[in-house]
């Protein structure tokens, strides 16, 4: 196989990874580490779900965020991407690197922060991969054997999760500054609304965007959500494109979107927006 291709393949895989923090044979809990305040450790639940025997390798990658939410990897950014970077690899670690699993199993990898004196302030972020290898039978082929590695890596998903640390009085929030309905779009003829977000102060935000109609004052049918939104600190906006959970009626003109915390973030709105068509 072409080795450009390869390395593509995996990438792409690993942002589908990086979706739906599952897989057939994998799961990983809780699916982000945030470290802020006092807090120095946490521990990361590796799970094979498989009826086999499964190896799973822990290792590093950085990303940069662009508008659309898909991830640069480090071998793609510009100059001016990779100086945005603030890696927290550096000041992570954990153990174990490589674990072993029967079917049903699961296994705590540890992580510990180590914050160094004179740290500049600013949010940190890597990611960490939990690459499933094709079986410990064949793990000492796989060392000698680079080539190999990569396929049998690209035949079994993997899953990252992003390690972040917040050191020092930061601001976290983002506001929308557009939105609209695009009606027909794509093969399937879906409405999408196309929402903007501009990120405001330091650290990342997170959370879910909810779509309304404006006249309904309760807010009980919900005309489109996303979950799983973050706005990290090297975006200055934050596009997202949300399919409407069914054809909007033309007698719906105006629409709220509401952009509400998760996780550390919860009960936190963080805007409201009413557009229209």
């Amino acid at each position: 196989m072409n080795k450009k291709y390869i390395i593509f393949l995996f990438a792409f895989l690993l942002i589908l990874a990086e979706v739906s923090y599952v897989n057939a044979n994998l799961m990983i809990s809780p699916f982000r580490v945030i470290f802020e305040g006092r807090t120095r450790s946490d521990v990361v639940y590796v799970i094979n779900r498989s009826d086999e025997t499964k190896t799973y390798r822990i290792e590093w990658f950085e990303t940069f965020a662009d508008e659309n939410g898909k991830y640069i990897f480090r071998d793609k950014m510009t100059p001016e991407q990779e100086a945005a970077l603030k890696p927290a690899q550096n000041l992570i670690r954990y153990s174990p690197r490589q674990v072993i699993l029967g079917p049903g199993q699961k296994q705590a990898v540890r992580i510990a922060y180590r914050k160094p004196s004179g740290l500049e302030e600013g949010e940190y972020r890597s990611h960490v991969i939990f690459k499933q290898l094709a079986g410990t039978s064949e793990v000492g082929d796989i060392r000698q054997n680079k080539d190999t590695a990569a396929m049998q890596l690209l035949l079994n998903m993997s899953v990252s999760i992003p390690i972040v640390i917040r050191h020092g009085d930061l601001k976290a929030d983002a506001n929308f500054i557009s939105g609209n309905l695009e009606s027909n779009y794509g093969p399937d003829n879906e409405d999408v609304f196309n929402m903007v977000l501009k990120r405001k102060g330091e650290a990342s935000t997170y959370g879910s965007i909810r779509i309304y109609d404006a006249n309904d004052e309760r807010r009980e049918n919900i005309l489109a959500v996303v979950n799983n939104i973050y706005v990290f600190p090297e975006q200055d906006t934050r596009k997202a494109r949300i399919p409407a959970k069914f054809k909007i009626p033309s007698s719906i003109n105006k629409f709220v979107a509401v952009y509400t915390g998760r996780d550390e973030y919860e009960n936190k709105v963080f805007d409201e927006f009413t557009f229209e068509r």
